[in-house]
C-alpha cells in the first residue's frame, strides 16, 4: 500500500484535490472566502475587482488541479504544491491580524506535507533500478498536455457563478448600503482669485448660495467670507465696516464640515457690521477657505481677491 502510494501519480491527485478543495470552498464563499493578499495584488496589477479577481482566482484553481492530475509530472506539483503553500501562508500572517486562521493553516500544512512526499517519493525513485524503457511522455508533450487541459478547463470554469449563499449575501449588502449610505465629508477649494476679470455669475458662488446674485445685482459690493471664531476676521470687520459703505456688504458665514471640531478662538461672538447681509455657505463640505477672504466687486466684474495670505482689496 505504501509503496502504491509512493508514486509521482499519487502525489499529483493530492495536489489536484488540495486545489480543487481551495477552489470549491471558495466559489461556495464568494470574495470573502477568496485569498485577501491574492485579490489585492490582481487589484494594484490590473485593476480587477473582488468579484471578479475571486472568479478568475477559482477558475485557475481549477485549471490547475485538472492539469496536476492529467499530466501527474514532479515538476508541476511541485510548482502547484509551492504556489499553494506561499498564498496560504500569507493568509496565515494576515489571519493572525484578522481571524479566520483555520483554512489556510490546513492548506499550508497539506501543501507542505505534499512537497516532502514530492522529495520522498524522488529519493526512492533514485534508489530504485532503472527500467528499461520510458514510461509515460516525453516532457515537451507533457508540458503542451498540461497547457491543453489548463485553458479547457480554465474556458470551462470561467463561466462558473459563486453559490447561492455568497450572492444573498451580497444582495444584502448591497441593501443595506443603500439603506445607509456611505458618510463622506466632501472637500470644496474655494480659489476666487482664478475668477478676477469675471463677473459673479460666471463663478460657482451663486450655485453655492441661493440669492447671493440677486442681492449684489449690478452694484459694487464688498463679499466677506469669515468664520465667527476667527478674531482677524472681528477685526477687518471692525475696521473697515465700521462706518457705511457705498457699497454693498455681504458677511458669508463659513460653516464647520460634518463631523468636524469647532476651532477654539477668543472671537466666537457674533461680528460686528450693521450694514452688512448675512448669508452662510452650505452646512456640510469642508470649505477650503483661508479667512478672512475678501471679494470686491465692481462694475459687474471681480476685482479684487484677499485672504488670510495676502492681499488688500480696501486700499483703492
Amino acid at each position: 500500500m505504501l509503496r502504491a502510494l509512493a508514486r509521482p501519480a499519487a502525489v499529483a491527485i493530492g495536489v489536484a484535490i488540495l486545489l480543487a478543495a481551495a477552489g470549491f470552498v471558495q466559489l461556495r464563499g464568494g470574495p470573502d472566502a477568496a485569498p485577501a493578499p491574492v485579490l489585492e495584488i490582481l487589484k494594484a496589477l490590473f485593476g480587477y475587482e473582488p468579484d471578479l479577481a475571486a472568479k478568475l482566482l477559482v477558475g485557475l484553481q481549477f485549471a490547475l488541479a485538472a492539469a496536476v492530475f492529467a499530466v501527474g509530472k514532479r515538476p508541476l506539483t511541485d510548482f502547484a504544491s509551492g504556489l499553494v503553500a506561499f498564498i496560504a501562508l500569507a493568509c496565515v500572517s494576515r489571519a493572525l491580524r484578522d481571524g479566520g486562521l483555520v483554512l489556510p493553516s490546513v492548506a499550508f500544512v497539506a501543501a507542505i506535507a505534499l512537497l516532502f512526499a514530492s522529495s520522498a517519493v524522488a529519493r526512492i525513485d533514485r534508489a530504485e533500478p532503472a527500467s528499461v524503457g520510458r514510461r509515460g511522455l516525453s516532457p515537451g508533450w507533457s508540458f503542451l498536455g498540461a497547457l491543453g487541459v489548463f485553458t479547457a478547463a480554465s474556458s470551462l470554469t470561467a463561466s462558473l457563478a459563486f453559490g447561492e449563499r455568497q450572492t444573498e449575501q451580497a444582495e444584502k449588502a448591497r441593501a443595506r448600503a443603500a439603506e445607509t449610505p456611505a458618510q463622506t465629508t466632501a472637500t470644496i477649494d474655494l480659489d476666487m482669485r482664478q475668477y478676477l476679470g469675471k463677473s459673479l455669475l460666471d463663478t460657482p458662488l451663486p450655485g453655492y448660495i441661493p440669492g447671493l446674485a440677486d442681492l449684489v445685482g449690478t452694484n459694487d459690493a464688498f463679499l466677506v467670507f469669515y468664520n465667527p471664531s476667527c478674531e482677524t476676521c472681528h477685526t477687518v470687520f471692525r475696521e473697515h465696516f465700521n462706518l457705511p459703505r457705498a457699497a454693498v456688504v455681504v458677511a458669508i458665514e463659513i460653516p464647520q464640515a460634518d463631523g468636524a471640531i469647532a476651532a477654539a478662538g477668543d472671537g466666537i461672538e457674533d461680528i460686528e457690521c450693521a450694514q452688512c447681509e448675512r448669508l452662510t455657505l452650505p452646512q456640510g463640505p469642508n470649505w477650503m477657505i483661508a479667512p478672512p477672504m475678501t471679494v470686491r466687486i465692481r462694475g459687474g466684474a471681480i476685482e479684487c481677491v484677499a485672504d488670510r495670505f495676502g492681499g488688500d482689496c480696501f486700499s483703492e
